[in-house]
């Protein structure tokens, strides 16, 4: 993939695009090579099933349906459990510069 950003449907809008640095949730499970999961930095071959929704020019654009096998709605339900279980980076982030601003340590006074 190059490294310039693609447009998606919702660029109109200004909402999203899509670079080499976007990521996507995939089932852990579903990568694993002769029952061995990937470490982080680890390649990995996956697949996408999709509904071609358009066609601009050289490139065509999918409505994403199920990756590895797992509908995409079950995985998009995961990743937003596991965000409101545990609060997204950002949430994390703002807090710790919160507690910082008031002279707070996360892990509690320093005795």
């Amino acid at each position: 993939m190059p490294a310039e950003a693609l447009q998606t449907p919702d660029d109109e809008q200004g909402e999203t695009e899509i670079s080499d640095q976007t990521e996507l949730p995939v089932k852990l499970d579903s990568l694993e090579v002769g029952g061995v999961r990937p470490k982080v930095n680890d390649s990995v071959d996956v697949s996408v099933t999709g509904t071609l929704t358009r066609i601009v020019d050289d490139c065509a654009y999918l409505k994403i349906n199920a990756i590895n096998d797992t509908d995409i709605g079950e995985l998009l339900q995961d990743q937003a459990k596991m965000s409101k279980d545990t609060g997204s980076e950002q949430d994390m982030m703002d807090m710790a510069w919160q507690m910082d601003k008031m002279g707070m340590s996360p892990g509690g006074p320093a005795y």
